[in-house]
């Protein structure tokens, strides 16, 4: 049952981009938009939700890898400002196609670069995951902003890194 309700929702979550790109380009194919700046709004549109799709399939792939082959972390020594500099340009485009604000909070202005032990790759991928997720269920909100940063804890020797919506 369980095998059958992710099947559900990972075709639905599949279905709804390809579903959207495929209107857009059937509309600027038959040239039924006009104006340049909708057009590019469209193409925007387009190239987003083909990324968001790449990022699922990429998701659902990297799940069964994981159940048959459980995937080894290799933390490296990151410096936790520059982590999360690395995610905002991943995702600003991303962030300033759905029209929201995006933030990074820093603690002490950025001035606190602290060095945290962590797997690159898995810490970017969890982070777009998050903010994908952000935008998807704010939508809403009349507050379109999307805050990523960290924050210490446990005395200082603990990095808290999240993602905040407004929604």
């Amino acid at each position: 049952k369980q095998q059958r309700n992710f099947i559900s929702s990972v075709s639905h979550e599949l279905k709804t981009p390809l579903t959207s790109i495929r209107l857009y380009s059937e509309m600027l194919r038959a040239d039924w938009v006009t104006d340049p700046a909708r057009k590019r709004g469209y193409y925007d549109y387009i190239y987003f939700e083909s990324e968001r799709l790449s990022r699922l399939i990429s998701n659902v792939l990297q799940l069964a890898r994981l159940d048959n082959h459980p995937k080894k972390i290799h933390p490296v020594a990151v410096d936790a400002g520059q982590l999360l500099q690395q995610v905002k340009a991943k995702v600003a485009a991303q962030i300033e196609a759905a029209d929201y604000r995006l933030t990074l909070i820093l603690p002490n202005n950025g001035a606190d670069h602290r060095v945290v032990q962590i797997d690159e790759d898995a810490f970017v991928q969890i982070m777009i995951n998050l903010v994908d997720n952000a935008i998807k269920f704010s939508r809403r909100s009349d507050n379109r902003r999307i805050d990523i940063g960290y924050r210490t804890g446990g005395k200082g020797k603990e990095r808290v890194f999240y993602v905040r919506d407004y929604g």
